[in-house]
């Protein structure tokens, strides 16, 4: 076994079952497996590179590039399927259909696909450590043999590195996409949206437990806009009432006084001379001449 080649890789602790015994008896142990390896030095890269993505994750999507592929990499003739996946030919014109389609993926499909990627990179894991103990029979070996056996196992280790890359960004992608799927559904902010896709990819939910907290951030930004929108809205009522000109009372065409008002201070307003329906009334003409009557061509008083 792989722990009689490395003796000092740690094994896992073994874990209590079932229900205690009673004070001063001792715990039921499970045995533990041989082949409960720990995580091999393939994988320790991963999770730091998907976390750093998903710290810089976005609307505007994931920062995860795959991992780069050169033609002639892993090279394989006679091969019965093409090594990329199919282009849509210029017939697809002739369904009615323009421009490439959307295509909507369920919840559970896109969670499979990221629970298959994590399953890849445990077996890529315990493959990484038998590949290390191989290694370690037949490396610094004089024989030609041996050398032979320890390049095949160099080979080996390219081809499990680049999978494990592979798995990760297969991982990191459909977790993202079913962050996004939600949150495009949510009446979230944009700012919050964020806040939650930013969250660790290694999270135990989906969204690391975070939704309580945002949605009361969210409820409390909306308060207070509304506040200060109302705010506003009075701080210019008042500005506009504030800076309304006062409204004069209407005023006599003639006169100039406002109308309905009293005589004016300079003197009492003139009445006609005589009673009767031969008074004469107040002359509302040039002014300086109110009240005085016409008077006769040989000036002795009004004429008759």
């Amino acid at each position: 076994m792989v722990y009689d080649l490395f003796e000092d890789m740690p094994k896992p602790l073994p874990i209590p079952r079932g229900i205690h015994g009673s004070v001063g008896s001792s715990e039921v142990y499970d045995e533990t497996s041989d082949k409960a390896f720990p995580a091999s030095t393939l994988l320790r890269g991963i999770k730091p590179s998907l976390e750093k993505a998903f710290t810089a994750a976005s609307g505007r999507g994931l920062p995860l590039p795959p991992p780069s592929w050169r033609k002639g990499s892993f090279p394989v003739h006679d091969l019965a399927f093409p090594e990329a996946g199919p282009s849509a030919e210029a017939h697809v014109e002739r369904l009615g259909v323009r421009a490439p389609p959307v295509a909507t993926v369920p919840q559970g499909t896109l969670q499979q696909l990221d629970t298959l990627a994590r399953h890849s990179m445990l077996a890529l894991s315990h493959g990484d450590t038998y590949l290390a103990a191989a290694a370690s029979l037949v490396e610094g070996s004089p024989t030609d043999r041996d050398q032979r056996i320890y390049n095949c196992l160099l080979g080996l280790n390219a081809s499990l590195e680049y999978v494990a890359g592979a798995s990760a960004f297969v991982s990191g992608t459909c977790h993202f996409l079913r962050r996004q799927s939600y949150l495009a559904a949510s009446g979230l902010d944009a700012a919050n949206q964020e806040v939650l896709l930013s969250q660790p990819w290694s999270a135990r939910t989906l969204f690391n437990n975070k939704i309580p907290g945002v949605l009361k951030e969210q409820q409390a930004a909306v308060s207070a806009d509304a506040s200060r929108h109302t705010l506003d809205l009075v701080g210019s009522l008042q500005r506009r009432l504030g800076a309304a000109p006062k409204r004069s009372a209407p005023q006599d065409a003639a006169s100039g006084r406002p109308k309905g008002s009293g005589p004016s201070s300079s003197g009492k307003k003139p009445r006609s001379e005589g009673s009767g329906k031969g008074s004469q009334q107040p002359f509302r003409g040039k002014k300086g001449n109110w009240g005085k009557p016409k008077s006769s061509k040989d000036g002795k008083g009004p004429s008759r």
